[in-house]
């Protein structure tokens, strides 16, 4: 609107028709000097709306983003007491503060120093990046699934032998590498099968990342004072010269396996079937 006025004032012309003869006519315009008042004008009129234009725009961009704004740094706009330059979360009445960087504020940061952590859903003082199970306190529950005596290779001692079937599950608890604990089964006396017959439920450090253990099978053929004297070790493993198999397991875990021993010259054989699962502690 403004440079459209602007620009009838600068270019007022008139406009005439001359004959010249057989040539026709032609259209003469006659420019007229702008004087200056109108000169003036002009400038102060174009002055005006670039001015306008800019506060426009100005207005335009503090409503999409008021942090451009002059006055956005000394404001408080979530009302916790903290102006918006020194409020980490401007728009979070709640939090103001991230020691740690990590994005989570302080209020609502469990570990408030420690970059790699924010929540403990379990509250049991290990965050739930470094804790394997974020539910309470992870316990390992090693289960006994299923015992099939297999008998002596070559029949060199009856084949319907029945053994006095004992199992030690064996666990590192520290997770140091080194099987510490040691968990005994009753003795079945004079069996060749079991199911679901032995069950190992043993705490974790929350930390640990894995977890180690093994199983041994056992046939008992002397108790002394209710102490096993006098065994030999059953084997259920495929590997010949190992008759029991170490595990190392991720956690959480939930696994099975299933083997036996029969065929890789080691002797007494059976069938040894187990599971170990991650499980919260009652």
């Amino acid at each position: 609107m403004f440079l459209s006025l602007a620009h009838a004032i600068s270019s007022q012309y008139t406009a005439s028709i001359l004959e010249d003869g057989r040539h026709g006519i032609c259209l003469r315009r006659e420019e007229r000097a702008m004087t200056q008042e109108e000169r003036a004008l002009h400038s102060i009129m174009i002055t005006s709306a670039v001015i306008f234009i800019v506060m426009v725009m100005l207005l335009f961009a503090v409503i999409a983003s008021p942090s451009l704004s002059p006055v956005a740094s000394i404001a408080d706009w979530d009302s916790d007491g903290y102006t918006n330059d020194e409020d980490v979360f401007p728009r979070d009445g709640n939090e103001w503060k991230d020691d740690d960087g990590d994005g989570v504020g302080n209020n609502g940061d469990a570990f408030p120093d420690d970059l790699n952590e924010s929540h403990d859903s379990d509250e049991d003082g290990i965050g739930d990046n470094e804790d394997f199970f974020d539910e309470g306190d992870g316990m390992l529950r090693i289960s006994l699934d299923l015992f099939e005596f297999i008998g002596y290779e070559d029949n060199y001692i009856q084949t319907r032998y029945y053994p006095n079937a004992w199992f030690q599950v064996m666990v590192d608890v520290d997770n140091d590498g080194v099987l510490d604990s040691t968990i005994s089964s009753e003795v079945f006396n004079e069996t060749r099968s079991l199911n679901d017959f032995f069950i190992v439920t043993i705490d974790i450090d929350d930390r640990a990342t894995h977890a180690k253990f093994k199983v041994v099978a056992y046939d008992v053929w002397y108790v002394s004072a209710n102490n096993v004297t006098d065994l030999e070790i059953i084997d259920y493993s495929p590997d010949s010269g190992v008759n029991a198999v170490e595990h190392t397991v991720e956690l959480p875990c939930d696994a099975s396996w299933q083997s036996d021993g029969e065929g890789d010259g080691e002797t007494p054989d059976c069938l040894l079937a187990y599971s170990a699962l991650t499980v919260l502690r009652p």
